[in-house]
């Protein structure tokens, strides 16, 4: 009696149960490490990339440099051949200008892997472009087809056969077992006080099926502990690809500030034609900022500081607008050696400003007739002790002896003469400073007038806000005048955002 009832009510019931359970957990399972293989092929065909446009920088960095368009392309369609990649894309660095960007047909730019492309300037990493490689789900699943359709069958096959050994182990087991238990009620040895012989297979059946709900779950917990150690231990690569990420932009930075460090002038060089000086240079943003060159005419006898301020015209960075400077240099130097004298210095302050205008035209900079060239060549003669200069749209302070003030601007000595509008041909002429023993120079970008203050909704520092911060500071020490423009210019700037780059440089001679 048992075993009928068992085979006509429960054994449905129980196979229903089973067969639910253990297949939905076995194609979970299944779902699981198809996901984990998608995305490890993901991994390797990013990591691929990685080897790719190592080896396509040198190549792609030259062309860019150059502007070679043609060339660009053929190396472009070269990478395309690849099935992985699907679109590449080089965006250049400064301008933010799209130099190229390929999709393939029927293709999505999904997934990509970016990487810098450096270009080698007199033995300098030089950034010029970023380079982008793209990637999509029809890649990742056709590297991982063979290994997604064998993990298919391998399920298929696992639970067909575990199915049918444990149902069939479980079934007989459980049969065997009732009918143990109907011996017993026939023959009236054990009867439960709280069983009675009508509802004893309804009670069975619920503890057999609380028996397969436990087992279950311990196969759940099993892979759920599994899956919680593999993303743990994707998490922990994650992050060492982070950090490798970060060690990275930490190497950009150093290289930036050594390509910087090789422009600038060394504190040896400045000691031997001035007695102190400080430069304070706060860009807009990283990578920006004015300028400035100290080049040796003649060993120990002349002296030339160029600077240039370009505002926050996008285009060039601070690291191409030093090496334009010292390609100017390398011009200055000829002449020299040639006629054993300089060009004129309204010369030169032009020179500069055709030589950078030409860069950005390069570099297809659209709002280039809206940027406004500002800049000054200053000439020092250590044996005569004289100073000469030209300028435009820079400031020069001189401070006496005696803590006097003196202007000078693109028209020459401010307090001598009554402002008036000068003509175009007459902009950028040549002005003499007469310096005594002990008197300073402090030449200024007009960053600093232009910026707006704390609290103020637009009103700026201008020239006499500057001038009163100037006062306080230059009663202190060369060495610390750096430190105390730096504090003043962030109290009175407060949570303002900063409009332009400022430059401050001082000395005495």
């Amino acid at each position: 009696m048992v075993q009928s009832g068992l085979r006509r009510e429960i054994s449905p019931n129980i196979l229903k149960t089973f067969l639910l359970i253990f297949v939905g957990m076995a194609f979970l399972n299944s779902i699981i490490f198809g996901i984990a293989e998608y995305r490890y092929s993901k991994k390797l065909i990013l990591r691929d990339f990685k080897y790719i446009a190592s080896s396509a920088n040198r190549a792609l960095a030259d062309t860019i440099w150059r502007s070679d368009k043609v060339e660009m392309s053929e190396i472009v369609d070269g990478l395309l051949k690849n099935y992985n990649i699907s679109a590449i894309k080089v965006t250049n660095y400064e301008t933010k200008y799209v130099e190229t960007f390929k999709v393939k047909s029927g293709r999505q730019d999904s997934i990509s892997h970016s990487s810098d492309l450096i270009f080698k300037y007199d033995n300098k990493n030089v950034k010029v472009a970023t380079l982008q490689i793209y990637t999509d789900s029809t890649a990742i699943f056709y590297r991982a087809k063979k290994t997604l359709a064998l993990l298919l069958l391998k399920t298929v096959i696992e639970t067909l056969t575990i199915f049918i050994l444990l149902f069939w182990a479980f079934k007989k087991l459980f049969i065997d077992y009732l009918s143990e238990i109907e011996k017993i009620i026939e023959s009236r040895k054990y009867l439960p006080v709280d069983v009675e012989t009508n509802n004893s297979l309804p009670i069975l059946e619920r503890a057999f099926r609380d028996v397969l709900n436990n087992m279950f779950l311990l196969i759940f917990k099993y892979s759920e502990d599994k899956t919680e150690e593999r993303e743990k231990k994707e998490d922990k690569k994650e992050i060492e690809v982070e950090d490798e990420v970060v060690q990275e932009v930490d190497e950009a930075k150093i290289t930036l500030q050594r390509i910087l460090d090789f422009v600038n002038p060394t504190q040896e060089f400045m000691d031997r034609f001035l007695k102190e000086s400080f430069v304070y240079s706060q860009p807009v943003k990283d990578g920006g900022g004015d300028v400035y060159l100290f080049s040796e005419i003649e060993k120990n006898r002349e002296l030339l500081l160029l600077l240039v301020d370009y505002g926050n015209v996008e285009g060039l960075s601070a690291v191409e607008m030093s090496i334009i400077l010292k390609e100017i240099e390398k011009d200055l130097m000829v002449k020299h050696s040639l006629n054993n004298r300089l060009f004129a210095l309204s010369k030169i302050v032009e020179f500069m400003d055709k030589k950078i205008r030409s860069r950005f035209a390069e570099n297809g900079l659209k709002a280039l007739d809206e940027a406004e060239f500002k800049g000054v060549a200053l000439y020092y003669d250590k044996i005569n002790n004289t100073f000469e200069y030209s300028a435009k749209g820079v400031v020069i302070l001189k401070k006496d002896i005696m803590g006097k003030f003196s202007t000078y601007d693109d028209y020459g000595l401010y307090s001598d003469r009554t402002m008036q509008h000068q003509a175009v041909g007459e902009s950028r002429r040549e002005h003499k400073i007469d310096m005594a023993e002990g008197d300073s120079l402090y030449i200024v970008t007009d960053g600093i007038f232009r910026q707006v203050k704390r609290d103020k909704a637009k009103e700026e520092i201008g020239k006499k806000g500057f001038m009163e911060i100037l006062t306080r500071i230059s009663q202190e020490s060369f060495k610390s005048q750096s430190n105390s423009f730096d504090q003043e210019f962030t109290t009175i700037k407060g949570d303002k955002p900063q409009v332009d780059n400022v430059t401050v440089i001082g000395f005495q001679v």
